[in-house]
């Protein structure tokens, strides 16, 4: 049996610095510069596998001694052909590695008679049979190796470790996904005389216990390598003789799993890790809390107690949004037409201040309205209006849009019940309750083309009629009048004054080490308005730009889509409905560890539909950035949403266990 033979990583002379490597070809998100640096998880990938081979070059500067290459965390076939050869130029003629390197299963090696010196060697690889389609090395190193004088005794002992993420629901579903696979040598000394003791332990010193790695031969005289580290601590013990001395090390390899990068299994529940987000917003915004009362948020404050409805707390995340409509609480601005009606005593509005108006009728037998133009806006775009309004002795009222063609459309709300009324077809409407019985009306319509200047008519009714007789004294409450320009749906409220106002894009995102492997993103929240437009995120893993290796979640005609991306090709999965506003959205993104991707969504509780699962799609191997951003794609099209719950899981996993996570 040969001696315990090492290649400390220190001594490995592929990761010095200023070593040039070439390669054949290299796929996009997995470059060759991942041959010569750590974690052997992240590996360089060749652009599929040429006929003649792929090889590797590497030019040390100056001619070095090489007795060992390893190459480390490989996906090589058992009928690869790996020849080593160097020399003093980059043809590599002047020496044929013997002998040649001996394929084992994930590390493959060559341990030589003698050191050779050149400044240039190659590595070319043929594997035609490689089922995977590309040839992949995670590392590699090459040097000159050190032998120990002694041995360790016969009965070494391999063990072989598996690690996985386990999780059981409270409805005891267990949910598992591997994390990494790695070997462990136990390697025990006995009778050692103190010279050998001496290099062991100097050994054990220089590489810090586990710091540093090393490319482990333990029987030099046959074909198995490991690429790891020792581990736990030197035991000495002194038998009989006290010259004589027994001691064990053990060795672990480098996982070529999660354990070895920088990112910790996926366990993540974002609206518990509010604090660690980044997040940006210019202007103060608006939202609801748990009384359904409305209350400011400063200005780069999150809204992360919004209740959308009650009872049901979330993190309120808007685009950018004007209320181009001046002086939203005061109606009895000249900026307001009363026709037929008047303003009379304040009222106390959503947000506890008495700043609320009564639109109170005249005796007329005729219509008592409310009356504005519409701030200027483009033909053929959807226009939003939104208002609080609240019955007093009148209960009821209807909304008229006039538009650019001279067309009108009018809806009706009962105001006692917060039920609409006849709804034009043209109009999309919502009413959701608030405080003290007052209601949110929030509409959008298609503003057409042509010549007409566009107008807003709020008309007092009874049930619906518009036209009756007055009676000097009857009204209805109005507060917070908003007009968005060019957009749909309403946002939340922004008041105004004398100008216009204006919040800015909400930007929301935390830094994960999350590299790509099997994962669940599930998300429920309310659907605000987000698949009204084409292109706005809902969730989004990668660079700000929406460039390179990405996997997030967009509008794509009127549903949702998940998109993964590798840095060099996509696939897409199609959500199979379109939610509407005010809808509860669960939506689950799976990405299997062949790259396969899939959506499913479930609409207010309902059995979840799925859209079509890709086809396999390889892995990168990292993300082109480790920012998880909600409602956006990277740093723009940021959407509308309540957010109740974003969690993002290793492995694929059911909604019955992302809804108990």
């Amino acid at each position: 049996m040969g001696n315990l033979t090492w290649l400390s990583n220190d001594d490995n002379l592929a990761a010095r610095p200023g070593v040039g490597v070439s390669v054949l070809t290299a796929a996009t998100a997995y470059p060759k510069a991942n041959l010569i640096t750590l974690p052997i998880s992240k590996p360089w990938r060749s652009d599929g596998i040429a006929f003649t081979g792929e090889w590797i070059l590497l030019d040390f500067g100056t001619a070095l001694a090489v007795d060992l290459i390893g190459l480390v965390n490989h996906n090589l076939s058992d009928g690869a052909v790996i020849v080593v050869t160097a020399g003093s130029t980059a043809a590599c003629a002047d020496y044929t590695a013997n002998p040649a390197a001996a394929w084992r299963e994930r590390d493959a090696f060559t341990l030589l008679a003698a050191s050779w010196s050149y400044r240039f060697w190659k590595i070319a690889i043929t594997d035609q049979g490689n089922t995977d389609g590309y040839i992949s090395l995670g590392y590699l190193v090459l040097g000159d190796s050190t032998t120990l004088a002694g041995n360790f005794s016969y009965g070494w002992s391999i063990g072989y470790e598996a690690e996985n993420v386990e999780h059981e629901s409270d409805a005891g579903v267990l949910s598992v996904a591997e994390l990494f696979y790695r070997r462990r040598l136990s390697l025990p000394f006995r009778n050692l005389a103190t010279a050998y003791v001496a290099q062991l332990v100097t050994l054990f010193e220089g590489l810090k216990r586990n710091a540093i790695p090393v490319f482990a031969v333990p029987d030099s005289e046959a074909n198995e390598g490991y690429f790891g580290r020792f581990v736990g601590q030197i035991r000495r013990s002194y038998p009989n003789y006290y010259a004589y001395q027994d001691m064990d090390l053990e060795f672990v390899e480098d996982s070529i799993g999660r354990a070895t990068v920088e990112a910790q299994p996926i366990d993540w529940d974002a609206l518990e890790s509010i604090a660690a987000a980044t997040f940006t917003r210019t202007g103060v915004a608006w939202q609801t809390d748990e009384t359904m009362d409305i209350d400011a948020v400063a200005t780069q404050v999150a809204r992360d107690a919004h209740y959308p409805v009650q009872g049901s707390p979330s993190l309120l995340l808007e685009g950018a949004r004007t209320n181009a409509w001046t002086y939203s609480e005061d109606l009895d601005n000249a900026a307001w037409t009363k026709t037929r009606c008047s303003i009379g005593s304040s009222q106390l509005a959503p947000d506890g201040a008495m700043t609320a108006d009564q639109l109170v009728e005249d005796n007329s037998l005729d219509t008592h309205y409310l009356y504005r133009l519409t701030p200027a806006h483009t033909a053929n775009m959807f226009q939003s209006l939104s208002f609080f309004a609240k019955a007093g002795t009148r209960t009821s009222l209807c909304i008229r849009t006039t538009h650019k063609d001279g067309t009108t459309a009018l809806s009706y709300v009962n105001l006692a019940t917060g039920a609409a009324g006849t709804t034009a077809a043209g109009h999309t409407m919502r009413i959701v309750p608030y405080i003290n019985s007052w209601y949110r009306i929030e509409l959008s319509w298609d503003t057409l083309a042509g010549a007409t200047a566009p107008e807003i008519i709020i008309f007092m009714a009874i049930a619906e009629a518009v036209l009756y007789q007055g009676d000097g004294a009857s009204y209805l409450a109005l507060w917070g009048i908003q007009f968005e320009v060019d957009v749909r749906p309403p946002s939340s409220y922004i008041p105004t004054v004398a100008g216009t106002v204006s919040h800015g894009q909400e930007l929301f995102y935390f830094d994960m080490t999350a590299d790509p492997a099997p994962m669940t993103i599930y998300l429920r929240y309310m659907e605000l308005g987000t698949i009204k437009t084409n292109s706005l995120g809902l969730c989004y893993l990668g660079l700000a730009a929406g460039t390179g290796a990405r996997l997030g979640v967009y509008v794509n005609a009127g549903v949702y889509r998940a998109h993964y991306d590798n840095g060099v090709s996509g696939v897409t999965s199609d959500a199979a409905e379109a939610p509407v506003v005010g809808d509860t959205v669960e939506v689950r993104v799976t990405l299997r560890a062949n790259g396969q991707l899939q959506i499913h969504q479930s609409l207010n509780g309902a059995a979840e539909t799925s859209g079509a699962e890709t086809g396999a799609l390889i892995l990168p191997a990292a993300w082109g950035d480790d920012r998880f951003y909600l409602n956006s794609i990277g740093s723009g099209l940021s959407g509308f949403a309540a957010f109740h719950k974003v969690r993002i899981l290793y492995g694929i996993q059911t909604r019955a266990t992302c809804r108990l996570a």
